[in-house]
């Protein structure tokens, strides 16, 4: 494998994610479901600019440029699962 493999992977990878984050903002847009501040910020920051700056970093230090990467990409996934268990847990305790 040469060595530039990994970062051509992995760029693959982040275009493909940005590709994915646009279209489902879009779908948002679409559906009328809009963010709060904190929401949009997190989008922004973790969801869109995490993955890019992750990957530029890895031209100066692959490691920490790739760790970037795999801490934002899967972040919006683990904070949906704990937004939704809030919201379970909070119908719950206004139905009680």
């Amino acid at each position: 494998m040469r060595r530039d493999t990994p970062r051509t992977i992995l760029a693959a990878v982040v275009v493909l994610h940005l590709l994915v984050s646009v279209v489902h903002g879009l779908a948002h847009g679409a559906a009328g479901v809009s963010g709060n501040g904190p929401t949009m910020a997190f989008v922004v920051i973790v969801i869109f600019a995490g993955p890019l700056v992750g990957f530029a970093w890895m031209w100066k230090n692959a490691v920490a440029g790739a760790r970037i990467i795999g801490v934002t990409m899967p972040s919006p996934r683990i904070t949906s699962e704990r937004v939704q268990r809030h919201d379970r847990r909070a119908a719950r305790h206004a139905l009680a």
